[in-house]
């Protein structure tokens, strides 16, 4: 039963509830603590009685065989022996089982039905399982007392190897000296008790079932009452409150006046006329009025008697400091606690005459104030279906020279608001939420807030709107972006440690000699060689250092600084031969004290190869921790004037040297190198040996921590530039098109989402031949038969430069993909109105398409076609979504990451594989929401401002995309690095418990995205 929780609530508790809950209590404690026990009692004794009437009527036998006895009818003998088979054959009971037996006083057994084993007995030794000496205690008691009862342990009736309790009733047959008894079996009481016991328990519990049900109906009924009591209490209290609150808010004055008294005012009137309720309650009404409107006050009661209703009525009222007011008065009728008076209405004329001059004044200047800011206002009446007021920049951002354009245009220019106009409708706050509006100038980015005005009707119709153009600011912050991407990639190489770009060098002896060590150094493909003594590296030996002072005569050693390797100069540093720059930096003059390299000349004015490496070297070495920072390496080298520069570990053990050769090939790695270096590329071999630096630059970009998603742009600019190097040396050999043409990127490289690991996609769109041929127009064969060969050129030299041939074909060497733009469009056409998803398996790779070479307008039309084509093509969504989930994915059991049980890639996966889904699943719905973008993570921004992702989703697949992005990357440069072919198997083993919780929650997030993609076919929301 719900019973409220609170004063009122434990009131009826206490007063209804309890009192039936005791009633019940105390009747099933009666029962149980007293019914039952005294019942228990009461059935005992009742046995006691029969077994003792029965042994009466047995002792009756006897006294009748010895009346035989005594008459002489019979011997002692005789009655006695007459007188045990009678008893003997004595039975009772329900199974007539139940016996007499008779002893002696000695004790010696007369007679026992069921033991004749002990007839003639002495029992003085008998005991039962206990150790009872039963028959002793029979005789006992009989002597003592003439009878009695005794409990023992016997056999269960005619049963002698069943022992149970029994009580039994003895007594003294004087005559002869027998006892005679019989008894009753404890099991026996017990089980009859039980039984007697559960059919009371039973009625007992009805009982209790009906009285509590009684008593539930009684107090649901009860609780219904106080329910209804409490309620109308509640409504009281909240009706008195409400009143109370509203005439405290209220906007106008409020006084009740009983008996021509002011009995209650408001705040408002006691502003107005500058009282306290205390000294308003003791004045007249007539005392708050001016002499010349003393008579209003009167005319309304007599208004009020009569019953008409009054006018409202103009007076002068008086305040407390004595400056009068003009008021407008309306008065209401009212009986209060049998008291007649009314409710009079007070409202400052004088004030609402100001307030109207100071709004009138604040709506000019506020117009004035709209009309010269950027910031869109107007007012939107969707009940009339038009803009009511609009601001010139409101106007201007609609498309409108004037607010009269805009409410003619009627409906229209709000299109594009009409779903944030339903939810501002339904309650909900629109704040600068992101709508796209398509112009004449071209497409817009607005920032719309809404405001609802309280309207008649439970749902607000006319709606306050700010409109921001913020086109320009997001332009700016994505020209902004890519500039921080573009920063960051080209300073990628000079973030990253010394440790990955030392070399390993060569060591040697202090005692070797110098032509042992250059032959050590040619050996190794070394330009320096580390000197050792006793495992301890003291100096270097450079291949300039052989050049300037073995080989050199006596007179250009004496010219030239000798310094290869010291702290002055540094490891083979000359200062007429400077160390690399880093940029923006100046370059120093030589270091101080050039000569402080220690190098001895021979005596003799020679230096011969049999000398000591140790007369040549340079000594001290010049070192950096192999935690520095490159760009600190190369300010060392240039503050040293040194070309080789030392690396030590933790430990301090020198692990390798840095070459000045390895800093100058930075600058040849960097993005913005690699891309000149292929638009200067002459032929095709130059393209392909540019392409073949890109894995080391990746690897230097990822091991800095560059964003994933710029590299993977740089590596598609790659492609983009060799792709459009090879169309162009394709135009060269065939010669100029016959019409005009588009060389497009598919899949990865049209998102721009590129990794080391890639096939080609391409394919190539024409313009058709016109119908109408003049002579020397080429024919459509002749188009088909160069653009074929243009195709076929570009994709073999594409395969040269590391971009396989694509296993389905997708290329523009394939004639089904090499075709002119009114095939392309039909394919599309066809694709959206097919119906088997099977069908479309190998064509969604050209649902993501881009121009990387050629016309533009080739593109554009063709991409407004599919957007034509797809549009409310539920079929193609389901289709394309039920593709996705085919594809295998890596993932198992509750959405963990599967890997791979057996053979050589036991325990990794395929990074490429779970990116996928979130590939397919941004298509998918991109396609779905008429969305643009082709990357990815644009894709998913767009559908989190398009409302089809919130917030939380979209970091989550973001995230997971740029891990993955991540992962493949560092994987695929690392292998590259190591002289194997770059893969997509990731090993979450040897990963960091950072990436691998990164792993964990993208493992999770493509889990949600399979999900969102089967509810998409599952519950055909398309």
């Amino acid at each position: 039963m719900d019973i409220d929780h609170g004063p009122a609530g434990g009131s009826f508790a206490a007063r209804i509830a309890l009192p039936s809950a005791l009633a019940i209590i105390l009747f099933v404690a009666a029962t149980f603590l007293y019914i039952i026990p005294s019942f228990e009692r009461n059935m005992m004794d009742r046995k006691r009685e029969t077994i003792t009437e029965l042994t009466k009527s047995a002792h009756s036998l006897l006294a009748r065989f010895h009346a035989e006895e005594k008459a002489g009818r019979l011997t002692a003998a005789q009655a006695k022996k007459q007188a045990a088979d009678a008893v003997r054959a004595l039975r009772y009971g329900p199974e007539e089982k139940d016996y007499f037996w008779i002893t002696d006083l000695g004790p010696r057994m007369i007679v026992h039905p069921y033991r004749p084993d002990l007839d003639g007995k002495d029992l003085s030794d008998f005991r039962d399982s206990h150790g009872k000496l039963m028959f002793v205690e029979f005789a006992e008691v009989c002597r003592r007392e003439g009878a009695g009862y005794v409990d023992y342990m016997w056999q269960w009736k005619d049963e002698a190897d069943r022992i149970v309790p029994k009580l039994s009733y003895v007594k003294l047959f004087e005559p002869w000296g027998w006892v005679i008894g019989t008894g009753i079996y404890i099991e026996d009481v017990l089980e009859e008790i039980k039984r007697l016991e559960a059919d009371l328990i039973k009625i007992s519990l009805l009982m209790a079932f009906i009285i509590a049900g009684i008593l539930v109906y009684v107090n649901h009924q009860s609780l219904r009452v106080e329910r209804s009591r409490r309620e109308a209490e509640k409504r009281l209290a909240e009706s008195e409150e409400k009143y109370r609150k509203l005439v405290e808010a209220a906007t106008e004055g409020i006084i009740m006046v009983l008996d021509g008294r002011p009995a209650y005012s408001n705040r408002m009137v006691l502003d107005m006329l500058g009282y306290s309720a205390e000294e308003l309650e003791r004045l007249d009404l007539s005392d708050l009025l001016h002499p010349e409107s003393s008579a209003t006050v009167e005319y309304l009661a007599e208004l009020l008697e009569t019953g008409d209703a009054p006018p409202q009525m103009e007076a002068r009222l008086r305040r407390r400091d004595g400056e009068t007011l003009r008021a407008l008065l309306t008065a209401s009728g009212l009986v209060f606690g049998g008291r007649k008076g009314f409710i009079l209405t007070v409202k400052d004329i004088d004030s609402h005459k100001r307030t109207e001059e100071e709004l009138s004044a604040s709506r000019e200047r506020f117009r004035l104030l709209t009309d010269s800011i950027d910031l869109g206002v107007l007012r939107a009446d969707l009940a009339a279906g038009k803009v009511t007021e609009a601001n010139p920049a409101a106007c201007r951002i609609l498309g409108y020279a004037a607010p009269e354009g805009l409410a003619a245009a009627g409906r229209s220019p709000l299109a594009p608001f009409e779903e944030l106009f339903e939810e501002a409708s339904a309650g909900r706050t629109i704040n600068e939420a992101r709508v796209s509006l398509l112009s004449d100038t071209g497409p817009r980015a607005l920032l719309v807030s809404i405001t609802g005005l309280p309207g008649e009707g439970a749902q607000a119709r006319v709606f306050d709107c700010l409109l921001e153009d913020v086109t320009v600011r997001e332009r700016a912050e994505a020209e902004r972006e890519k500039l921080l991407s573009d920063l960051q990639l080209s300073l990628g190489s000079l973030n990253q440690s010394a440790r990955g770009v030392a070399r390993p060098a060569p060591r040697c002896g202090l005692s070797a000699s110098v032509g042992k060590a250059a032959e050590i150094m040619t050996a190794a493909g070394s330009s320096s060689v580390l000197v050792e003594s006793e495992g301890e590296v003291i100096g270097i030996l450079t291949d300039h250092d052989l050049r300037a002072r073995v080989l050199a005569s006596r007179s250009a050693r004496n010219n030239e600084p000798r310094n290869s390797g010291t702290a002055a100069t540094g490891v083979g540093g000359y200062a007429d031969d400077p160390a690399p720059q880093v940029p923006g930096a100046v370059s120093p003059g030589p270091g101080p004290g050039t000569d402080s390299g220690k190098c001895r000349p021979d005596p003799a004015g020679g230096v011969g190869a049999e000398l000591p490496v140790s007369r040549v070297m340079s000594s001290p070495l010049v070192s950096v921790p192999e935690t520095a920072l490159l760009f600190e390496a190369v300010l060392l080298m240039q503050e040293k004037n040194i070309r080789h520069l030392a690396v030590r570990d933790a430990a301090g053990r020198v692990t390798g040297v840095i070459d000045e050769k390895e800093l100058l090939a930075l600058k040849w790695y960097s993005p913005a190198s690699l891309m000149e270096e292929f638009s200067r590329a002459a032929d095709v071999d130059a393209v392909i040996a540019v392409k073949g630096r890109l894995p080391r630059l990746v690897r230097t970009l990822s091991d800095t921590g560059a964003d994933s998603a710029g590299i993977t742009r740089l590596i598609t600019a790659a492609a983009d530039a060799a792709t459009a190097r090879f169309v162009e040396f394709a135009v060269n050999e065939l010669g100029e098109p016959p019409v005009p043409f588009a060389f497009m990127a598919l899949g990865s490289q049209a998102r721009r989402e590129q990794t080391l690991v890639t096939d080609q996609d391409n394919a190539i769109v024409y313009e058709y031949p016109p119908g109408d041929m003049p002579r020397g127009v080429p024919s459509e064969a002749a188009c088909a038969e160069y653009f074929q060969a243009l195709g076929t050129k570009v994709c073999a030299w594409l395969d040269a430069a590391g971009y396989p041939f694509c296993k389905g074909g997708a290329m523009a060497s394939n004639p089904k993909w090499c075709r002119p733009l009114r095939d392309w469009k039909a394919y599309f056409t066809g694709w959206a109105a097919l119906t088997e998803a099977q069908a479309l398996l190998d064509v969604n790779v050209f649902f993501d398409f881009r121009r990387a070479w050629g016309e533009e307008s080739l593109e554009k039309e063709l991409r407004a076609h599919v957007r034509a084509a797809v549009k409310d093509r539920t079929i193609l969504f389901l289709n394309l979504a039920n593709n996705a989930l085919q594809f295998r994915v890596p993932l198992g059991f509750r959405g963990a990451l599967e890997l791979e049980g057996e053979g050589e890639h036991k325990g990794t996966f395929d990074a490429k594989k779970l990116l996928r889904v979130f590939t397919d699943f941004a298509r998918v719905y991109a396609l779905r929401a008429d969305i643009q973008a082709l990357p990815t993570p644009a894709r998913l921004a767009a559908l989190t401002e398009a409302n089809v992702l919130d917030r939380a989703e979209k970091e989550s697949f973001a995230q997971a995309v740029d891990a993955l992005t991540r992962l493949r990357l560092k994987r695929q440069a690392a292998r590259a690095a190591a002289g194997g072919a770059p893969d997509n198997r990731i090993r979450p083993s040897e990963l960091s418990q950072a990436d691998q919780q990164a792993l964990r929650e993208t493992a999770a997030a493509a889990a949600a995205a399979v999900n969102k993609l089967k509810d998409l076919i599952k519950f055909n929301i398309v």
